[in-house]
């Protein structure tokens, strides 16, 4: 009894097992079938033509009367650029132009602090006047040595050391 029990539902031979499993593999299998065909199917593309007309705004440029001001951004550099210099080195105490202002030949554009090259002006007046001394002293030993030279007083190689 427990036999046709089992047979009657559960016997893979029966029809009633298999209409069961067919009905569960119908499903996906349609799904599939119709998401294919779909995607083969022809697309609603635009045909090609022309591009569309955009709507312009057409004006017409002429020439008006009146202070109208126009805005421009650029930058503004001089035709010529000239270097300035010193001939000698210093501090900038005092410039007498400004950026942008036209100068000519010999006019004053600025001063150096005086202490920085006054020092030097001063070293080099010393060095002139020991030079100047050592002169006078050289002259001092030919004048002593020129006579004493013939007699032989003096020797050849001590005259030359004295000029």
């Amino acid at each position: 009894m427990q036999a046709s029990v089992l047979s009657s539902r559960t016997d893979p031979g029966r029809s009633g097992f298999r209409v069961r499993n067919a009905g569960a593999f119908a499903a996906p299998a349609v799904l599939a079938l119709v998401t294919v065909l779909t995607a083969c199917g022809p697309t609603d593309a635009p045909e090609e033509g022309p591009p569309p007309v955009r709507p312009v705004r057409v004006v017409t440029v002429d020439e008006r009367p009146g202070g109208e001001t126009v805005t421009l951004t650029g930058t503004v550099q001089a035709q010529e650029d000239v270097a300035l210099a010193f001939r000698i080195g210093g501090q900038l105490i005092e410039r007498s132009v400004n950026v942008g202002d036209q100068i000519s030949a010999g006019q004053i554009v600025g001063r150096l602090d005086r202490s920085t090259w006054s020092d030097a002006v001063q070293a080099a007046r010393a060095n002139r006047a020991a030079a100047m001394a050592r002169l006078v002293e050289a002259r001092n030993q030919v004048e002593r040595f020129e006579p004493l030279l013939p007699r032989g007083f003096v020797s050849r190689q001590m005259f030359d050391q004295a000029v």
